[in-house]
Order: C-alpha cells, then structure tokens, then sequence
C-alpha cells in the first residue's frame, strides 16, 4: 500500500508559500476554488437537513435493524409529531431533555424535533461502567444532574442499573418518558411479543420506571396542535446538543454543541467531495455515545443523502453478519479492530461477495495503524480512510482525501479549518517539525457546558482568531496532510553520562514504531525509567523471538543508548479504555511495578507478558 497523490487535483492557491501553516493553509490545494467560495449554511439543523436531503419524499433514510423503513417523508412526519408533543407537554428553548442509550429512529426525530423548538438534547451511555464499584450507576446518575433536564427518555427494556438510577429520589424532579424499545417494530415481529414478555417480567419482579408517563401519551397530548402553534427558532451560535467527552484524557467533559457547528461538520463533507452518492448504505452501528454519534453518524450522513441502516450492537463477530443481512454496504466509520472482523470472521469468497471495492471505509475514533490498514487493503482491495477529531470540533477535523491520501497520516484539514503547531515555548512551527497542535473550526463547540473555567483554559485567543487546544502532538508536511502522533507530553528529563538533556518521549516512540514487528507501542517514564509498552504484530510472519530481535535491532539502529529503554513488556493487547484506546493510566500503573520489581540497571530488559507468561531475560 503506497501514497496516492493526484497531481491532476492539485490546485495552485493565490498566495505566495510563506512557510507559516497556518497563513499557507496549503491543503486548500486540493479543494476548488468554487468550494471555498461557500458561504456556510445559517439555520437550524432540521432546516438543514431538508434543504440537502432532496426532493424524493419516498427514498428510504432509515431502516431500523431490516423490520422497518423509513422514507424522507415518514422521516419528516415523525419528528413534526415530536415536535407538537414538546410544545403540548411545556417544553421550549433553552429546556434540556436527556436520552439514555437510544438508537432507533425516534432517538433523531426527538433531536431533530427538539432543536428544531431550541430545546438542547444530551444522549447518554456508560461505556466506563466497568471502573466502578457500582457498575457506573453513580457515573450516569451525576450526569443527569450536571445537565439537570426537564425531560428524561428512557427504554422500558432496561439494565437492573438504569432502573435504579431514574428511579432514584434525586431526580424525582424529571418527568420520564417510557420508550418502548419496539417503537419502530412492526406489530407482527415476534421480537415485539418477546419484549412486552420481558416487560411484563420485570414489572412483576419490581422493576419499573417510576413517576413516568408513557410514549403514546407524550406524543397523543400534542395531537390538537396546528403548525401555528409550532414556533421553530435560530440564531448563530444557538446550542444544540450537549455530548460527553470519553474520558481518555482526564474526567469526561460536557461540550455543548451548536447548530451552526454540526451544519457545518455536513456542509464541509459535502463540498470536500469525498464520493458519498445519494442513497449510499450506511451501516450505523457504534453505540450513541460522544458527539461522534450525534454529528458524523447522524446529521452527516443523513445530510450526504446515505440509507442509514440501524444496528443495535457493535460486537466483533456482527459485523460480517450486517454485511450478509444487507447485502452490501457503502459506508462504515468504526474503529480499525472491528474493520478487521471482516478479514477474520468471512471467507475468502463471502468477502469477494460483500466487501466492494468501492466500500468507503473509514477509521474512527483511534489512530489508523499501518500494517492492519494494509493487511485490509491486501484482503480486500480497500484503502482504509481515516482523520482527525474531537468532540470539542463536531468530532471530525481532517479526513484522508481521495486525491492526497498518505498511508499513516490523518489527512486533509477539512475545508475553512485552520492549523497551528507550537514550540513549547509557544512559537510556531513550520513544516515537518512535531509539536503542540492547535485547531480552528466553524465546527468548533460554544465551551464546556457549566464549566467556564475549564472552556477559558483550552481556548487561546489572540489576532489570529480562536484556537482549541488540543492536547494532542502532531506535524504537518507540505502537501497538507496532518498527522497526529499521540497526546502532547511535556518533555523528560534524562541523565546520561553526568549531563541533563530534555527528551520528548513521543519522538522516541516514533522512531520505535518504524518496525513493522510492533502492533501498538508506547514509552512511559516511572522512577527515572523508560518503559516501552509494546504488542507484537504478525504482519511481517516472523515467529515472536524473531520478531523481538528484529526490535532490538531497531531500537539499537534508531536510537542513541541514551534513549534506549531500560525495560521492554510485551502484551498480547495493550490495556484499552471502554471507547477501544490505549489506557495511559493503566500503563502507569504497568510502568510502576516493573521499577518496583526491576532492579538491574542494564538497559533493554524483556518482560514477557503474553500468553500469561511472566518471565524476566536480558536482550543485549
């Protein structure tokens, strides 16, 4: 797999090259002119997206696990009936409703419907639940309260938690609407008669929503109401959606979304001219979490024209088997771990049948790592495409283009997003030179919901504009593709023969990393010790003694001694967190034991972990 780059498609710009990123903006290069000549749309996104999503009242947008269609106008229906029963049951803008674990079509009639009225939406999930003592019923609990909602909408199928969480005094306050999980199931489906059983169930074993009132009664109290009486609003700037950051980097954050942001998210996919057709199948299967399913997997490809076909779970082993169910699919956007499921879990012939080559295949939520990316490609004749994003920017700040797509980069900046990568000291960098990474964006959030102080702290505002900090490192070479290496780390300190030295552990790993042998791979500094955390990949076909030669051997050629590390452990998998990235946290903890448990000072130690082995040998 090598880099593709159309030189047909590049366009020179109407500025000189002064060597500043963002001056130059130079992956304008491979936009139109007439693209950025756009003016971004100003309204509201129900009015967004009717205005994009066509004349053809009978196309098909949703389809809700195969038993039920929906057409462009059944679609526009469901959410005017939404939108009368907010206003019958009193709710308006500036009002906040939450929804708990939602991803059936009524879950975007209600945001579409609510925007529409000013009412901000907030969908909630505990994908963390695992990291706590009570199964992350207190994790959920404090996110109600922190959004503080006039409504709350609830699954009548629910956890034993969920139960316990709404049905807490705390919240008494929040009116409940029961959404029966079988909304969009037709009255035949047996899967409609195995849940009223399971309700019917819990109920008799004590567990039922309490203080609630139903989903036919919601929507039966709007069904006087004349259009009238329907008062839509916008205005710039005017917040949306409030979605919960994962976590990764610290405590999950509230970031509170406006209209004009996610319009803008779609618009700019659009006029980038990444190759969505109308009528595309989309394959919606990552849970509601994060702004990642309210803006890419929702609005975007809604607005793009996509057929979204609904799934409710995103297990390894489901995905092949969406695949078969809907014959072909168009459009993806998962982490790489579950794109791989369709080199290991269908046959050779099964992939000929339903992988098209023309699959738009797209990486989300973690760095696309090379050798998978081009065993996929081998298997299947699919170059994997993948960005750069955060909730903070809509979740997509730059995606790999069809006309400049570099293997291991994370593409081009999205059309009127801008770019700035810093020194430590704060001054800009130019070209190739990694450093801390600065964003702009239409797609840019209003701030932390509730938190001025954390908003002021990762804003920089100064006569060039507004920035987001990111946190994240990262370069950008001449042709516009950024590439984001990892979280930004302040630099180490390293004593090597009597003299102090300033080491930036991301440029190591990099370096580490060129070796094929390694799967994922990170340093972490504990007790004056470098740890390298690493897995080891089959790719090259190497048997794993090999392949941990191979890597000492790289190490030895890439690096000064100095920058050696002194303990190596190799995983089966690197511990991740509950959205599937690497848990730093968790290799502290890994990286602290080995200093307690190690005690020569000989560098390139191998701590065998896989296999659940734990043996100590020395790699000279």
């Amino acid at each position: 797999m090598r880099d593709f780059i159309d030189e047909s498609k590049r366009r020179k710009l109407d500025r000189p090259f002064t060597g500043k990123i963002s001056e130059d903006r130079i992956w304008e290069q491979w936009y139109s002119e007439e693209a950025m000549k756009s003016k971004l749309p100003k309204m509201n996104e129900k009015d967004y997206l009717f205005s994009r999503i066509g004349d053809q009242p009978g196309r098909i947008i949703l389809n809700n696990r195969g038993m039920r269609k929906y057409s462009v106008a059944d679609f526009e229906r469901l959410i005017y009936q939404y939108e009368c029963a907010f206003v019958a049951n009193g709710l308006g803008k500036g009002d906040r409703i939450c929804t708990i674990g939602l991803s059936t079509p009524e879950l975007y009639a209600i945001k579409y419907a609510a925007h529409a009225l000013g009412i901000i939406t907030c969908n909630l999930n505990v994908l963390d639940a695992g990291k706590t003592n009570d199964h992350g019923e207190n994790v959920l609990l404090n996110r109600i309260k922190e959004i503080n909602p006039k409504m709350l909408f609830v699954l009548d199928y629910l956890e034993s938690k969920i139960y316990n969480i709404i049905n807490n005094p705390e919240i008494d306050e929040i009116t409940k609407v029961s959404m029966p999980l079988d909304a969009s199931v037709p009255f035949i489906y047996p899967e409609k008669h195995l849940l009223n059983l399971k309700n019917w169930k819990d109920a008799k074993d004590g567990k039922a929503i309490t203080k609630k009132i139903s989903l036919r009664d919601f929507l039966n109290k709007g069904k006087t109401l004349s259009k009238e009486q329907i008062n839509e609003v916008y205005a710039p700037g005017l917040p949306s959606n409030i979605a919960f950051t994962s976590g990764t980097t610290g405590a999950n954050k509230a970031v509170l979304l406006s209209h004009d942001a996610t319009n803008a998210l779609a618009f700019q996919q659009e006029i980038a001219d990444f190759g969505f057709k109308v009528g595309s199948k989309h394959l919606a299967v990552l849970p509601p979490f994060l702004a990642f399913w309210d803006a890419d997997i929702v609005h975007v490809t809604l607005c793009l024209g996509a057929q979204n076909n609904l799934e409710l779970t995103c297990d390894y082993k489901d995905i092949p088997k969406y695949f078969k169910k809907y014959g072909n699919v168009d459009i993806g956007i998962w982490p790489q771990s579950l794109w791989l499921s369709l080199l290991t879990e269908l046959t050779p012939e099964e992939r000929k049948k339903y992988v098209s080559k023309d699959l738009i295949a797209i990486i989300g939520g973690t760095r696309c790592e090379i050798n998978p990316a081009e065993t996929f490609y081998n298997e299947t004749g699919v170059v994997q495409l993948t960005g750069y994003g955060a909730s903070e920017v809509s979740t997509t700040f730059s995606v790999t283009h069809p006309h400049c797509n570099k293997v291991g980069s994370c593409g081009l900046p999205l059309p009127f997003n801008n770019v700035r990568i810093l020194d430590p000291n704060g001054k800009d960098l130019s070209y190739n030179q990694p450093g801390q990474l600065l964003i702009s964006s239409p797609c840019l959030m209003n701030g932390y919901y509730g938190r001025p102080d954390l908003t002021e702290k990762v804003f920089r505002v100064d006569e060039t504009g507004k920035w987001y900090i990111t946190g994240d490192y990262a370069t950008m070479d001449t042709d516009g593709c950024l590439t984001v290496l990892d979280r930004y780390l302040d630099p180490i300190v390293i004593s090597s023969k009597g003299k102090q030295e300033e080491v930036q552990l991301l440029d190591v790993v990099e370096k580490i990393k060129t070796d094929r042998n390694i799967k994922l791979c990170k340093l972490t500094f504990n007790g004056g010790k470098l740890i390298l955390h690493l897995s080891i990949d089959t790719f090259t076909g190497l048997d794993p003694e090999d392949a941990k030669n191979s890597i000492i051997e790289t190490i030895k050629a890439q690096l000064d001694e100095k920058y050696w590390p002194d303990i190596i452990q190799i995983y089966d998998e690197l511990p991740k967190t509950s959205v599937g990235k690497i848990d730093p946290e968790a290799l502290e903890e890994e990286g602290e034991k080995l200093v307690q448990d190690c005690v020569s000072e000989e560098k390139l130690y191998i701590v065998d972990k896989t296999k659940d082995m734990m043996k100590l040998s020395r790699k000279k």
